[in-house]
């Protein structure tokens, strides 16, 4: 192997090194699809060379068939291995976001300012800006990267739900799915149970927050009660009237029948409304309704009220 091989031999092992290892997460993050292209082609420059060793432009790039050698038909397959460097990258990016987040990662509300993209045949490039108040009360802005479905979903003005590095500020995710939250917070989303709407009718107002947060993440206290923006849940306690009410999916209006049968719950007359569901025990009084909202979305509500209010018994001994 001649001098001029060994340094391009040097000048590729060289590129890997410093894209794939060396440059920090903290300034990877500034701009992933740069850094990636830019060693992607400068894997590919160096392999070429090392394998052609072509002194000129023109004698790499040269018309003249005449010139032509094994090297001028070899060069184009090295286009491969510098996609395969280029793919390594990218899984570089998701992988050092994705520990960075674990290690350093902090869940917040964040707000979208704004969104861009565009589509092809082939594809398409999708972001959003969002806005957040860091744990050290500062305002930051940055740009993340979402699918097009997650866009069409997303509006200027949104809440979402992010973590985002400590470290790092710019390294940033939404989290849009029950298995993101899992991985970043450690709580598994559930459905709600029965026993869950009972335990809040009794439940203090100051554990709620932390009750619900063990169902699905996150929970925020609203001016009536508690939302879930991500799962689109709301929940209302009233405790002068011993109700909790829950409005969520549809799915709810077929689910939670079977739950109340199951636990020995009595179907009642809902006076003629099929899409109203009546039950009672002992001490319960339930229903589950189906509805229409705004754009035609489908939702439901569950309720379930106290059938006597605490201190009813006492005030029945009294009269007796």
């Amino acid at each position: 192997m001649n001098k001029r091989r060994v340094w391009w031999a040097i000048g590729l092992v060289a590129t890997f090194l410093v894209f794939y290892v060396l440059i920090p997460i903290g300034t990877w993050s500034q701009a992933p699809i740069f850094f990636s292209i830019i060693g992607a082609a400068s894997f590919l420059f160096f392999l070429v060379q090392l394998i052609g060793d072509f002194h000129t432009w023109d004698e790499f790039n040269t018309k003249d068939k005449s010139r032509h050698d094994w090297r001028h038909k070899v060069t184009p397959l090295m286009v491969l291995p510098a996609l395969g460097m280029l793919i390594l990258l990218i899984i570089r990016t998701v992988n050092d976001e994705s520990n960075e987040l674990k290690k350093y990662g902090v869940t917040t509300k964040g707000i979208i300012r704004d969104g861009s993209g565009f589509k092809t045949r082939r594809g398409g490039s999708f972001d959003v800006t969002i806005e957040f108040k860091d744990e050290n009360g500062r305002w930051l802005t940055v740009k993340e990267s979402v699918s097009e479905n997650e866009f069409r979903r997303y509006g200027k003005g949104q809440w979402v739900t992010i973590v985002y590095s400590k470290k790092h500020p710019n390294i940033v995710e939404i989290l849009s799915s029950d298995s993101q939250v899992e991985e970043y917070t450690n709580v598994k989303s559930r459905e709600f149970e029965i026993k869950d709407l009972k335990a809040l009718l009794t439940m203090k107002r100051n554990d709620v927050d932390s009750f619900l947060n063990t169902i699905s993440y996150p929970w925020t206290k609203h001016d009536s009660g508690w939302i879930n923006e991500r799962k689109s849940q709301f929940i209302r306690i009233s405790p002068q009237s011993g109700t909790v009410t829950l409005v969520g999916s549809f799915e709810n209006w077929q689910r939670f029948p079977k739950l109340f049968k199951a636990e020995n719950f009595q179907e009642m007359d809902s006076k003629s409304n099929p899409m109203l569901k009546l039950f009672h025990n002992d001490s319960l009084y339930a229903g589950v309704e189906f509805k229409s909202g705004k754009m035609g979305r489908l939702f439901s509500t569950v309720s379930l009220r106290l059938k006597y209010m605490p201190g009813d018994n006492e005030t029945i001994s009294r009269k007796h």
